[in-house]
């Protein structure tokens, strides 16, 4: 039960005030050290971020990928170390550097690097989940822990938190209370189960500091029927409720049982932390997708909600336009091309969705309205999605990841020669933030001059 060898190319060291993390990144070990720290930042309007930016370094990329797969006006161009593709000087002006975080090494076929990205800001670490392992009932997924201040590998997590309690992971969110003074003191995330044929699938509760699982919700209020395979959450910056979408891919995968429900957007009010499970509060609040996937707030105010729909890939795998051209131009294994190309849909949507935000006096969300096409992925199809601070959005895509304006223009293109599947953006000052990238073999970080606010507020990140 050996885990691949997964190796730091660059570390991401912001000159935090201080850095006192456990060497294996176990969490109780982490809270002790960290009770002699300084109390995590959120910034304010008066923060001077230039101490946060980033010094660049790391290993360049292996510019020569396959371009093909790529289509539109922009050019391709390198600076900074970073290869993109621009379509708008915004973009361009926006770089200020990449680098390799860490990836894999001895082991082409494992995916390590695939979904549930979750910045952890008290200790500056990314969570972050592989891709399936093995086959039909007997796949897994696993977790792993980044330490984003030093230069040692991930470590896995022990394997009773994802063979036992959190079955086949897939989204995770940081477990904070909307308008909470400082969401940096947040110490649990909440982060999808798909379940398997022995076990439901549902939203649950890991306890960073005793890697603890608390069930959230693992059944729906319609007749208890099991959810399919959830995929992405959000919390609703406003109420607090759980967004998820819950794409039947389990089943087309082969560790689910036959679905009972459609490809909807569910929402459930979980109320108090240590409260019981209320089924009966789930409610459906879109349904009419393929494959329901990734989804986000585009603010704090909550009104306008983006929701990623990935039918053109009906099996779920996720299919590199890199892996598609080489398949393409060299033929050289026919039967994975078949296998491929089978569970595309090239009528299905690869799209993002945008609607408006229906609430009632008490600020909970009662509907979604005015569902419109925002965008369609140009390179495969629009995976994890998050929103910076002034709106523009950055999805991963078939080639790397894809950043957009608020209305739906394409700005340019990161290229990762795998795609990446999820992102995360990383506080690093009031003005800067990366954009960590979750692209199979290799966890990429593209670093930009704007502000994150994917807690509610535009913040900083741990420490000065």
């Amino acid at each position: 039960d050996r885990a691949p060898s997964v190796k730091r190319i660059s570390p991401m060291s912001p000159p935090y005030a201080c850095r006192a993390l456990a060497a294996a990144i176990l969490l109780p070990r982490v809270a002790a050290a960290g009770q002699a720290c300084s109390a995590p930042h959120c910034a304010t309007a008066d923060d001077d971020a230039s101490s946060s930016l980033l010094q660049l370094g790391g290993r360049r990329f292996p510019f020569g990928w396959p371009m093909g797969a790529t289509s539109g006006s922009g050019s391709d161009r390198t600076k900074a170390n970073c290869h993109y593709k621009s379509y708008d000087p915004e973009f361009e002006s926006m770089i200020t550097g990449c680098g390799i975080v860490a990836e894999m090494t001895d082991n082409p076929d494992y995916n390590f690097a695939h979904e549930a990205p979750v910045y952890i800001p008290w200790n500056n670490s990314l969570l972050f989940a592989s891709n399936r392992i093995g086959n039909g009932s007997e796949q897994v997924i696993e977790l792993w822990l980044k330490d984003l201040s030093s230069d040692r590998p991930p470590e896995r997590l022990p394997r009773k938190t994802w063979a036992e309690d959190i079955v086949m992971s897939n989204g995770a969110f940081l477990d904070y209370v909307p308008g909470m003074e400082c969401p940096t003191t947040a110490r649990s995330v909440l982060i999808i189960s798909q379940g398997n044929l022995n076990k439901s699938s549902g939203v649950y509760r890991l306890h960073l500091d005793t890697l603890a699982v608390d069930v959230v919700l693992n059944v729906s209020g319609w007749d208890s029927s099991q959810f399919n395979s959830p995929n992405d959450i959000v919390v609703d910056p406003v109420s607090g409720a759980i967004l998820f979408t819950d794409p039947m891919y389990g089943f087309w995968q082969k560790f689910r049982p036959e679905p009972r429900l459609g490809n909807y957007l569910w929402m459930y009010n979980p109320g108090a932390e240590n409260e019981p499970m209320h089924p009966e509060k789930t409610r459906l609040l879109s349904d009419g997708f393929h494959r329901p996937n990734g989804l986000a707030f585009a603010s704090d105010a909550g009104d306008l909600l983006y929701v990623t729909d990935t039918g053109y890939f009906r099996g779920g795998d996720f299919i590199s336009e890199y892996k598609l051209a080489e398949y393409y131009k060299t033929r050289h294994n026919t039967s994975d091309l078949a296998r491929l190309t089978s569970a595309m849909q090239p009528e299905a949507p690869r799209t993002v969705y945008a609607f408006d935000v229906e609430r009632n006096a008490r600020r909970e969300i009662v509907g979604l309205v005015n569902r419109r096409v925002l965008f369609v992925a140009e390179a495969g199809v629009p995976d994890g999605i998050k929103v910076d601070c002034e709106g523009r959005i950055y999805v991963g895509v078939g080639n790397g990841v894809a950043v957009y304006s608020r209305e739906g223009t394409v700005l340019g293109t990161f290229f990762a020669p795998s795609g990446c599947a999820n992102l995360v953006l990383v506080p690093r000052g009031k003005q800067a933030m990366d954009i960590v990238a979750l692209c199979e073999k290799q966890i990429f970080k593209f670093s930009v001059a704007t502000g994150s606010c994917q807690y509610g507020k535009r913040w900083s990140g741990f420490g000065r």
